[in-house]
């Protein structure tokens, strides 16, 4: 199996069952690790009537608990043959290049380590410490049964506590091992029993003897009491041997204030070797100067009276460690009388870890405290349940209500009854989320409510359970108030809208209506007059001069209506649109065309700039109206010798066409009104410019049904810039 006869056991072990009870996550094992070990090895091999078949679990147990690979007990002396409960895992006592490892090592030292009590270890790899044995005997006094535990694993994370621990175990299993050797015994003395004389060798006789004994006795008979001074010392044996394993560090002193036990607990904790404290002045020695007087009177105050009041009651104090620090304890004192000698117990634990996590906590809610009193929010704290457990005072001032009344209650019956389901309902929906937000309704000491945004956060533990719930609430009382105002103000602006369409609505089928009835009778009045002139050549000037007013008025109004009825029909979506591919140059030119006899009539000059390129999918009839309309506008607001450019230029998206004059302008409040029905410029009132105020709403109809939009730039007495963009459909 080689060298390395160890690790094969170990690789072959069984997965290690979980136990209840504490573990170390790492590194040494703690103290209340070792101290739930050695309870639970006393409670299972000491008891009247214990069996060694619960050996096995207690190795395991400490294999498991104390992070080796294997636990075993070594029992040369013992008279009865160790079984598989001996050794965890049980493999291990099939590997006999491992056994054989121990065995020599215990040779080497056992001489040494039963007299002295001391462990040692050696390497089991080559020297290279990547497997170790570690072999604690049991205590001195039990050396007429030589008895060691011995773990094979990572020497180095069994410092002096665990050691200390695994002293102590030994002994136990040195004292069920002796209870087993003495009931055996007794069991060959029996009536009837035939004294053994087979000649083989001790170990075969010893067998043997054990054999016959389980044979003669079924089960385990209950246990003969031992002999009174046998039991004493036993008991002494394993006394010394709790206090020196225990996790706890134990002073016993004199009457005369001597120190006369020192375990290593605490020399760990003190800084001193028992050999160095044994026989001090405790006082002087391990109490700082601030404590002492109050020991010693403690001390006296026993003596004289028996009033053991002082000495009762768990204490936090100050320890004095030989370096001259100090370092926070508690001490539990116990005075005992033995045979007319009082001593003085002083169980010790550091409480350097507590101290210092109850200072962060403390400075933690004092930090907290501090920062809610600061915060401009209100601030509640409560537990898993709902119960609350802090309120700063921004709270309190918004709800009205004294710390003291809220503090204790459910946060529920602080809400107002709607919102509380509205935020169990939010919970639900989302119930891992560590964030929730919403307003809230606050109930108010005077029966009355405040708005609040509250924003909730989840507090969990390490574990990631949940152990309370921290809320930041602001006031937003006067914005839920503006808001509902403005609600109010919206709906009301919404109903007046509405009735504005409505009678909107009603304006247009009025003007519709009015325009189609128009229309005939203009018709007539049109043609008839020019029937009249045409039939008539005996009409005097006066009379051809009054046909021609009636005449152009007529047309003028028939434009008018013409105008209205397209306009209403472009609005309504029944327009007939031509669409087919159309050149924006080619149309523009033909507007111009168009306009170029009014304009030189006007004395304007009317110019035109167009590029060639892609054509646009519109309505070519309806795209030169548009152009029509603008250009007729940009020439009746120039004044003469004024100008007039038309540009039509294009990029890779859409076509752009300007018509901009050099005219009186439009005033800034009013452009936003330019494409209204009938609605005019002051300025062009003022200057009793003709218009109807059909064009420009005709033309921005146009342009939207021909996927484009219509654009006005103005400056007042410099002129407008009209634009109208058409999308380049590829």
């Amino acid at each position: 199996m080689g060298a390395s006869g160890a690790r094969q056991a170990v690789r072959r072990a069984p997965a290690r069952a979980a136990r209840p009870g504490p573990r170390s996550t790492g590194g040494q094992p703690s103290a209340r690790t070792r101290a739930v070990l050695l309870e639970y090895a006393v409670a299972q091999l000491l008891p009247p009537g214990s069996k060694r078949d619960a050996l096995g679990g207690v190795l395991e147990r400490i294999a498991v608990d104390l992070g080796a690979q294997a636990a075993l007990v070594v029992a040369p002396g013992s008279e009865l043959p160790l079984g598989e409960e001996s050794a965890y895992p049980s493999e291990i006592r099939n590997d006999l290049v491992l056994l054989a490892q121990v065995r020599s090592a215990w040779a080497s030292h056992s001489s040494h380590a039963t007299a002295s009590g001391h462990a040692f270890q050696v390497d089991l790899d080559s020297g290279r410490r990547r497997i170790g044995l570690l072999i604690v005997p049991a205590e001195p006094a039990e050396a007429q049964l030589p008895c060691a535990l011995a773990l094979i694993g990572d020497t180095a994370r069994w410092k002096a506590g665990a050691r200390s621990t695994l002293k102590a175990l030994a002994t136990v299993v040195a004292v069920l091992l002796r209870q087993d050797t003495a009931a055996a015994s007794d069991a060959r003395r029996a009536p009837g029993r035939t004294p053994q004389t087979d000649p083989a060798p001790h170990a075969d006789r010893a067998a043997h003897s054990y054999r016959t004994a389980r044979s003669v006795r079924p089960a385990r008979p209950a246990l003969r009491r031992p002999p009174a001074d046998l039991s004493l010392a036993r008991g002494d044996a394993l006394a010394r041997a709790l206090v020196a394993g225990g996790p706890s560090a134990v002073v016993a002193v004199d009457s005369g204030r001597r120190i006369r036990e020192f375990n290593p607990a605490a020399e760990d904790l003190f800084g001193r070797t028992r050999s160095e404290a044994l026989g001090m002045d405790m006082p002087e020695t391990l109490v700082p100067e601030e404590y002492r007087q109050r020991f010693v009177d403690a001390v006296a105050g026993y003596l004289t009276t028996g009033d053991s009041r002082g000495l009762q009651q768990p204490i936090r104090l100050r320890a004095l460690r030989a370096d001259g620090t100090e370092r926070p304890v508690d001490l539990t004192p116990m005075p005992v009388t033995v045979a007319g000698e009082t001593y003085f117990f002083g169980f010790l634990r550091d409480a350097t870890e507590l101290e210092t996590a109850t200072t962060a906590v403390a400075e933690g809610d004092a930090r907290f405290g501090l920062l809610s009193d600061l915060a401009p929010v209100g601030i509640m704290q409560s537990d898993a349940d709902g119960t609350c457990r802090f309120v700063n005072d921004k709270w309190c001032e918004m709800a009205g209500i004294p710390s003291a009344e809220v503090i204790g209650r459910n946060w529920r019956t602080t809400i107002n009854p709607r919102d509380v389901e509205k935020i169990d309902a939010m919970r639900n929906e989302d119930a891992g989320s560590e964030e929730l937000a919403t307003d809230c309704r606050l109930l108010t000491a005077a029966g009355g409510e405040v708005w609040v945004h509250a924003v909730v956060r989840r507090v969990l533990d390490r574990n990631g359970n949940l152990i309370g719930r921290v809320a930041a609430l602001t006031d937003v009382d006067h914005r839920k108030r503006d808001e509902a105002e403005q609600e109010k103000d919206r709906r009301r602006l919404s109903e007046q809208n509405l009735e504005l369409m409505e009678l909107n609505e009603a304006r247009l089928q009025y003007l519709s209506t009015v325009s189609h009835e128009l229309c005939t009778p203009l018709t007539s009045v049109v043609s008839l007059a020019e029937l009249i002139r045409s039939e008539s050549s005996g009409l005097t000037p006066d009379a051809v001069e009054y046909l021609d007013i009636i005449q152009r008025n007529a047309e003028r109004l028939l434009g008018v209506v013409g105008d209205l009825l397209d306009l209403s029909s472009l609005e309504e979506g029944v327009a007939q649109l031509d669409l087919r591919p159309v050149s924006v140059p080619y149309v523009t030119r033909e507007s111009v065309r168009t306009g170029w006899g009014i304009a030189a009539a006007d004395g304007i000059r009317l110019d035109l700039s167009a590029q060639d390129g892609p054509e646009v999918q519109a309505d070519g009839t309806r795209l030169q109206q548009v152009l029509d309309n603008l250009i007729s506008n940009a020439v009746k607001f120039t004044a003469a010798g004024g100008r007039v450019e038309v540009r039509a230029t294009h990029d890779s998206r859409e076509w752009r066409i300007e018509v901009a004059d050099w005219g009186i302008g439009i005033p800034p409040g009013e452009v936003n009104h330019l494409f209204d029905r009938f609605f005019r410029g002051s300025n062009a009132r003022q200057a009793a410019v003709p218009g109807s105020g059909l064009g420009l709403p005709t033309a921005k109809a146009i342009t939207e049904l021909l996927g484009g939009r219509i654009e006005v730039t103005s400056v007042v007495g410099a002129g407008s810039t009209f634009t109208v963009y058409l999308p380049i459909r590829r």
